[in-house]
């Protein structure tokens, strides 16, 4: 994670010189000026580790001189010069203790990366003045990404705060913490109806939204005040998976791929024109045939979203993309959750019940029933595997277990192990722990 030590903004319209040598200029008193510098408007800045403020008289003057001619290799790397750089950012990060971003108009990239420091000039317009919208931590690498590539973000609308937790405490959504963290000072906003924020989002004047996991549809009079739109970040590869769940439906239905998409909204559900999608082969995930649970593929495909955004986003600015519509006649749609689309119907292959547990871990939980004397407890499975084995009798949900002492439930095709699961009331315990003091339910039927 990179951490911001300073930012100087320039005038959009300032020309402004990179300079850097293995033989930095002269000052006056004959010391070597090293390091990279800019010229704004008479004025010299010297890029170090931190951005410095403008040199010293003693300084300025023998590197003003050199910088009428450019100098433009820096330890044998070529570097641009001669263009107007808008915005200066410099931060540090693990294994690259010296990390700066110039972004330049017009679009450029550059790069310089040796054992000490890394020099990178995005072709991005940190001036365009965006409002971020998102609520869940899927929108959280998007944010972050922007603030760190030096983008202008004028305010986040997120969520209002919501009661959460058995205790009912008052809670600020994921991206309204991820904010106030930031080492900008960044307006927050969290409407309960949008209509009401519109006279505010007209003030501010953005030029663009990014909407990422924001959990409400924006009207038409929202989305018509900024100039280049609102681009909304999506965890599938629309128009497949619509809708509130893409990647537990994803999950559900045994997808062998998925991805990111970049639509620009229109004021139906996930329906905008496509500017870019992005793969994730969930089969070449790091371990062979690994399967992956709910919270791994989104935070995959969240980072990944991040990453298309950076790239797809100075192509929209400088109108570079022709947005493409999407087939509809290929649209499949997801549905909001509840905790009842979480019970388990043992009738189902196995197959598909492992699917079922790993897209709804946390969220809604895949649980069942286990009759205890004249009550009925929840269990809540949160780790499963797959058991190609059945017992000689017995309809599904029946707990047996095997000649190896697995813990097994009968399903309507196959058996399911049971890896981890949680009792009402109780921790989560693995298979063993569970079998450890739990061995008169072997026989018994989960309904």
């Amino acid at each position: 994670m990179e951490v911001w030590l300073q930012t100087l903004e320039l005038k959009e319209s300032a020309y402004a010189y990179l300079v850097a040598s293995n033989q930095p200029p002269l000052n006056k008193s004959g010391r070597r000026t090293d390091g990279l510098f800019i010229k704004c408007e008479g004025a010299i800045y010297r890029i170090g580790n931190s951005i410095d403020a403008r040199l010293p008289e003693n300084k300025r003057e023998s590197v003003d001189d050199r910088l009428d001619h450019p100098i433009l290799s820096y330890a044998g790397n070529l570097l641009l010069h001669g263009t107007v750089i808008t915005h200066v950012v410099a931060s540090s990060a693990p294994r690259v203790p010296h990390l700066i971003h110039l972004h330049v108009h017009p679009p450029s990239f550059v790069k310089y990366l040796d054992s000490t420091s890394y020099l990178s000039m995005q072709p991005q317009s940190p001036s365009v003045k965006i409002i971020f919208w998102g609520t869940s931590e899927f929108a959280i690498p998007s944010l972050e990404t922007l603030i760190e590539h030096g983008y202008r973000i004028a305010a986040v609308v997120t969520n209002p705060d919501a009661l959460s937790g058995r205790k009912r405490i008052l809670t600020p959504p994921p991206v309204k913490k991820q904010t106030v963290k930031s080492a900008r000072p960044i307006e927050i906003l969290q409407p309960e109806d949008l209509t009401v924020i519109r006279r505010t989002l007209l003030a501010i004047n953005p030029d663009l939204y990014i909407v990422a996991a924001y959990g409400k549809i924006l009207p038409k009079a929202i989305l018509d005040i900024p100039k280049y739109g609102a681009l909304n970040i999506h965890p599938s590869l629309l128009p497949r998976w619509r809708g509130p769940a893409p990647i537990q439906y994803t999950i559900l239905n045994g997808d062998a791929e998925t991805g990111v998409t970049i639509i620009k909204m229109d004021e139906e559900m996930d329906h905008g024109p496509i500017l870019a999608q992005r793969e994730l082969g969930i089969s070449k995930l790091q371990i062979t045939n690994y399967k992956p649970m709910y919270t791994e593929l989104h935070n995959n495909l969240a980072n990944l979203g991040a990453e298309l955004l950076i790239d797809v986003l100075p192509k929209w600015i400088r109108g570079e993309i022709a947005p493409v519509p999407q087939d509809e006649s290929k649209a499949t749609y997801s549905k909001i959750l509840t905790k009842a689309n979480g019970r388990i119907n043992w009738t189902k292959p196995a197959e598909e019940i492992e699917r079922m547990i790993r897209a709804f871990n946390p969220w809604p939980g895949a649980w069942t029933l286990l009759p205890v004397e004249y009550a009925l407890k929840r269990i809540k499975i949160e780790e499963s595997q797959v058991v190609p084995e059945e017992p000689p009798d017995g309809i599904p949900g029946l707990i047996w277990q095997n000649e190896r002492g697995l813990l097994l439930v009968k399903t309507g095709r196959a058996s399911l192990r049971i890896r981890r699961l949680t009792m009402e009331g109780k921790q989560a315990l693995t298979e063993r722990e569970f079998l450890h003091g739990s061995q008169h339910i072997i026989g018994k039927n989960l309904v």
